[in-house]
């Protein structure tokens, strides 16, 4: 019996649980009949899913688990509203409402999400990348019924009243197509005016996005709002909300040589989300000022101003009557308002981070917002009380990861602040969430045997466009070092003074006896000692002067000429004895210092020369930054990888590999040091024989950047992390050998 089938089955035995017992009993008698008539054996019987279940769905190759389900990025009820479709970033997961389990997952990086009419097909907008295209799937079979190779990720998504017609806006918002649903063909496309590639070119910045029956909004940068007629693609009217002066400010991000600048404050303007009612007659906005804004589309009255969220703006949704509108942000508020006055109705407050998605139930009496904690809450909206079900699971961007208790247990940390332990047999998971980070995690190591979690956080905001797969960061002047236990999330120790920069741009890793543990970033190096004792012990390597400064000892350090201001550590790590550092730069630049006194030893790529734009003195721009670093276990080849190579340095006997073309996000040698595993691009994995120099395979199951790669102790898994929020446990055996073996 198909297992759609079961689970239906399931579902209706427990929602009878209140029904009388003998209508029960009879039930159940006809059920059995049923499942012997067809037939089916005890093992077919089994429709609990459970961890390894979910865990081995729709694997790639070679890879024998897969946890984590990707980040929140859209919600969407089915229209009887018994089942909650999850966008993530590896595919849609199919919920039941009633009891909160996973039915089933598409896979296929997802952004935007809709059902048919009559809730027979569910349509995958795509992800952020080409390859990310349109999906159509029928629920009840699994199978996928239409897929546009050749068209863009569709922004936002609807299907026609019959169902037939798969209408999308597509990733450039530049243009509708009509999609037929059975037969896999554009049947219209409809070019909305002055939004040609040419004409876009001259756009303010990133853009949001709103689609309904007969309109398209689109959101700015600069704050303004348009609306186009979705049938001709004729432009209507342009919104702004001009009733505040937005003075000039500090720009702590862009500098030049010669200090800080001053720049209008776009960023406090941008439109971050949109929404439409559902009759197209009210839209809401929100932004990074922090305020959500009701506008009549008919453009006759200025908008009702929404004032009290602390943090930007990520999720709006309207009610299906439209009388309601639920507001989302960073600040972990949900807030339900009057879409007619404006006044605020109840606010949730449940979430442990950033919201990111909401969506009404069909009949509006209950609300689900997703996060970045990972989880997925309902709330009613009549009495305002949370409702006991939630769906957890969901994980954003993955920092770091390790083994411990000798390989055992798999330990992570994600961007959103939770420290995950997984127990590698059952791939049960624990979590411990870090209540204590109000700002932006922005790199993270764990210490050899995976006790410890080194991590730092910057004040600051964080903002996740499910539209375009971006995550939008601000950070202040501020921020600390924190040394945890992994266990426990139990602080060990905190070091205040850290060399501030753009949070993406930090690299952290410990040294090989993880005793000491080191912080690259904008200014330079930091390096501190683990132990108690030691905590207010640090040395900083600057790169902007030439000379180290040990606290210790109160004195500076010679140091080997450095570039000046712009220069910045993107790559680092300790050589395999522990005594020195090595760095790689965003100029290209590959430095190896005394671990100890901060001594500048040598110089093994000079890099290049930063370009800057013509006639521009704020562009520059690097064409070959240093982006991952490894060492082979016994020292004697460095693997560089950066923007355009990755290359090989070191004693080269016996090896015929020294340079692949393209870069890469991370490296590893195999544990018996004939194989380069590289991560590059949005999700793919090489392996290279160092031997011949020839690659053995690609290995591609990720949907973003991969940044950790690792083995486990017995070098029996290899294990890849990234941007997806998901981390995959390798057959290394089958996926050196290119195994065909494919798990479903």
């Amino acid at each position: 019996m198909p297992m759609f089938i079961l689970k239906t089955l399931e579902i209706i035995l427990n929602r009878m649980r209140n029904v009388t017992p003998a209508i029960v009993g009879v039930v159940s008698i006809v059920i059995v009949l049923l499942i012997f008539s067809i037939g089916i054996n005890h093992a077919d019987v089994q429709v609990d899913v459970s961890v390894e279940d979910i865990s081995r769905w729709s694997l790639p190759k070679a890879a024998k688990a897969r946890l984590g389900k990707g980040g929140i990025n859209v919600l969407a009820f089915s229209p009887d509203g018994t089942q909650l479709a999850v966008g993530s970033n590896i595919g849609v997961w199919l919920y039941d409402v009633a009891i909160g389990k996973e039915m089933t997952m598409f896979p296929g990086m997802c952004q935007s999400v809709a059902f048919s009419p009559d809730g027979r097909y569910l349509a995958n907008g795509g992800g952020r990348f080409r390859d990310h295209v349109p999906q159509v799937w029928e629920i009840a079979t699994r199978q996928e019924v239409s897929r546009w190779d050749y068209l863009y990720a569709g922004r936002k998504l609807r299907f026609s009243l019959d169902g037939r017609t798969l209408i999308s806006l597509n990733g450039r918002g530049s243009a509708i197509n009509k999609l037929d649903v059975e037969t896999g063909k554009i049947s219209g496309v409809t070019a909305i005016e002055g939004r040609s590639r040419d004409q876009r070119r001259h756009r303010s910045g990133p853009e949001s996005y709103a689609l309904t029956d007969d309109k398209i909004a689109v959101g700015s940068a600069d704050g303004t709002i348009t609306l186009w007629d979705a049938t001709t693609g004729e432009k209507q009217l342009t919104f702004t909300d001009v009733g505040a002066q937005i003075p000039l400010v500090d720009d702590e991000n862009l500098r030049l040589r010669e200090g800080r600048i001053r720049l209008p404050a776009d960023r406090a303007r941008r439109v971050l989300v949109l929404a439409f009612s559902a009759d197209s007659t009210r839209l809401a906005s929100g932004g990074q000022d922090s305020l959500v804004r009701l506008w009549e589309t008919a453009g006759t009255e200025a908008p009702i101003v929404l004032q009290k969220h602390t943090g930007w703006i990520n999720a709006l949704a309207f009610s299906p009557d439209g009388r309601m509108l639920a507001s989302g942000s960073t600040d972990k508020m949900v807030h339900l308002w009057d879409a007619t006055t404006g006044e605020r109705l109840a606010t949730f407050n449940g979430h442990l981070s950033v919201v990111t998605a909401l969506v009404f139930s069909p009949d509006g009496q209950t609300l689900a917002s997703g996060s970045v904690d990972g989880t997925v809450r309902f709330w009613n909206t009549e009495t305002a009380e949370v409702l006991s079900l939630f769906i957890t699971g969901h994980t954003e961007a993955v920092k770091a990861v390790s083994f411990l208790d000798g390989g055992s247990t798999l330990a992570s940390v994600a961007s959103g602040g939770i420290i995950m332990l997984w127990d590698v047999k059952t791939l049960e998971r624990t979590d411990i969430w870090l209540p204590e980070q109000n700002g932006i995690l922005s790199a993270a190591a764990f210490s050899p045997d995976g006790t410890q979690l080194a991590n730092v956080v910057v004040r600051g905001e964080m903002h996740f466009d499910p539209s375009s797969g971006v995550s939008l960061t601000t950070s202040g002047a501020g921020g600390q070092m924190v040394l945890r236990d992994t266990r426990t999330g139990r602080k060990l120790a905190i070091h205040r003074r850290i060399k501030m920069g753009r949070p993406s741009r930090k690299r952290m890793v410990f040294s090989p006896d993880g005793k000491v543990v080191a912080l690259g970033g904008t200014r330079g190096i930091s390096v501190w000692g683990t132990s108690i004792t030691d905590r207010n012990v640090f040395l900083d390597i600057l790169l902007a002067e030439s000379v180290a400064i040990n606290e210790n000892r109160n004195r500076r350090l010679p140091q080997a000429p450095m570039p000046p201001l712009h220069d910045q550590v993107t790559a680092l790590i300790f050589t395999p004895d522990g005594k020195k550092l090595v760095g790689g730069t965003i100029e290209g630049k590959v430095r190896m210092w005394d671990a100890k006194t901060g001594i500048a030893l040598a110089s093994l790529l000079e890099g290049e020369d930063p370009r800057r734009g013509e006639g521009d003195n704020f562009s520059v721009s690097y064409l070959d930054g240093i982006s991952a670093l490894a060492y082979s276990g016994d020292g004697d080849l460095l693997a560089v990888g950066s923007y355009q190579h990755t290359r090989l340095l070191g004693r080269h006997k016996q090896i015929r590999l020294k340079e692949i073309p393209r870069g890469s996000n991370a490296l590893v040698f195999s544990p018996d040091q004939t194989v380069l595993v590289r991560a590059y691009g949005f999700g793919s994995i090489d392996l290279w024989d160092l031997t011949t120099g020839a690659k053995l395979v690609t290995l591609n199951g990720h949907t973003a950047e991969v940044n950790t790669l690792m083995f486990s102790p017995d070098g029996k898994t290899f294990v890849s992390a990234g941007g997806d929020g998901t981390i995959l446990l390798w057959d290394w055996e089958a996926a050196r050998e290119g195994s065909a073996r494919t798990v479903d």
